[in-house]
């Protein structure tokens, strides 16, 4: 994971020297070329003074002033006569650099977009399939990507109608019907670079059953009530490095065995099952839920990273999130200008 209170150096350091031992295959070397925009955990950060904290031997690659991130949101760029960038910004943008955007609340949100208030202002809440400042952007098909403002709601016992079969609803989500609830294999697969976050939740009347990252570990709570709660953290390494990580449970003849990718299983024997409403709420929940409310304390922040996989007994769920219910979500195989 990196450390997010330490500078990012680019194309070197002051003194190659003082690089760990590893850090390169062979001897170190400076980087040579060119660097035009550089994105950290979804994050556009402009090469430009605001985040430029120190630099030495660098040149202009452009050879205009109107290179790289001068103008944000869609903005274009021109070149004053005392050579000085100026940007023209598209509908909705304002600023120097087009960085102020106008409140949604005086243009509205495209494709069913909600205009929602956060703090002291009013920004869009996209519908799966949507992104950008007023949901007009596309995204990709791909494993689904979590802002810590993002959720997708499973429903196991929703069917699509395939190959024109009458028997499933039209409009319905894509799994097979599942009349037992008891679950006996759960598979997620995922990434993440930051320390917390609920990933998934499931119950059954009283019954529940949570999994997320805190402090870096994979946590699982659960148990019939928040009084009657069974907690364990899996013992290993951090999982919010940035890389794919897997988790898998299985119940059967009263042991219940979890592991993380390669680890050895960590067994607990219950005399209860895990049951679930055949409803998984990933990364966060909808109309506004808070996790610390919907899972009593048990997690507190939403989930920030990919979710690539989760298999609930035999059924795979997502493949292609689009057929889901969510909001906020990208792409984590794409990234966007």
């Amino acid at each position: 994971m990196l450390p997010s209170h330490t500078p990012l150096f680019l194309g070197g350091t002051e003194d190659l020297s003082n690089l760990p031992s590893g850090a390169v295959a062979g001897l170190p070397v400076p980087f040579a070329g060119c660097v035009r925009r550089l994105w950290l955990n979804w994050r556009s950060l402009p090469l430009d003074s605001q985040f430029i904290i120190n630099a030495r031997n660098i040149h202009d690659c452009d050879g205009t002033a109107c290179g790289g991130d001068v103008c944000l949101n869609g903005g274009s760029c021109w070149v004053s006569p005392d050579n000085k960038p100026v940007c023209t910004c598209s509908e909705h943008y304002s600023g120097d650099r087009c960085e102020n955007v106008v409140s949604c609340d005086l243009v509205g949100c495209a494709h069913k977009g909600r205009c929602v208030t956060r703090g002291k202002t009013k920004s869009c809440t996209c519908p799966i399939g949507w992104t950008g400042n007023f949901c007009e952007q596309e995204v990709g098909h791909g494993a689904p990507h979590f802002g810590g403002n993002s959720y997708l709601v499973v429903d196991s016992k929703r069917a699509k109608r395939e190959d024109n079969e009458d028997q499933w609803a039209p409009n319905a989500l894509y799994a097979k019907p599942q009349g037992e609830t008891a679950i006996s294999y759960l598979f997620v697969n995922f990434s993440t670079a930051q320390p917390d976050g609920l990933l998934l939740w499931t119950s059954k009347s009283d019954d529940f059953l949570g999994i997320g990252v805190e402090t870096g570990m994979v946590k699982i709570v659960w148990g019939k009530t928040a009084m009657d709660k069974n907690e364990l953290v899996l013992p290993g390494t951090s999982v919010a490095d940035g890389s794919w990580h897997t988790l898998t449970i299985s119940y059967h003849n009263r042991a219940i065995n979890f592991w993380a990718d390669k680890a050895a299983p960590h067994t607990v024997f219950s005399n209860t099952s895990l049951l679930s409403d055949g409803v998984f709420y990933v990364g966060g929940f909808p109309n506004g839920q808070t996790v610390v409310d919907e899972t009593s304390g048990s997690f507190h922040t939403l989930f920030n990273g990919c979710v690539q996989e989760i298999i609930f007994n035999d059924l795979n769920f997502i493949a292609d999130f689009f057929k889901y219910d969510g909001e906020n979500l990208g792409s984590c195989d794409l990234m966007y200008p």
